[in-house]
């Protein structure tokens, strides 16, 4: 009966338009896919070799990882693509929210080691 449920929201949700901007979104940002992966192959090197900066010269993938992140950034397809996303996340948050409202509100007065005002007291 839950998964049935589940099914009906999912489907609910892929109709409205925060949904379907996201998907139109995705796709025009998908044209840059070339673009999007180098960026990607970049950043991955940049954060690699980030703790190693200081003993070297690594100036010329500083340089090509901030040109890259600029290209990216300056897409209009990009820009529009996390803004969707955002407006799909909050919509998600929502819905999660008006599901597993009544739970939350219950574990609310409890402490989380792990939580991000705790997290020393793992340490």
């Amino acid at each position: 009966m839950v998964d049935l449920l589940i099914e009906e929201l999912v489907a609910s949700l892929k109709q409205e338009e925060v949904y379907k901007t996201y998907l139109n979104a995705k796709q025009e940002l998908d044209k840059y896919s070339d673009l999007m992966w180098t960026f990607k192959e970049v950043k991955e090197e940049y954060i690699k070799m980030k703790p190693y900066f200081k003993y070297q010269d690594f100036s010329e993938l500083q340089e090509r990882f901030m040109t890259l992140s600029n290209q990216v950034t300056n897409l209009e397809a990009y820009q529009v693509y996390m803004k969707a996303n955002h407006a799909l996340q909050e919509r998600l948050n929502e819905v999660g929210l008006t599901i597993f409202g009544d739970i939350i509100e219950k574990t609310e007065g409890s402490v989380c080691v792990s939580s991000q005002e705790n997290i020393n007291e793992e340490i």
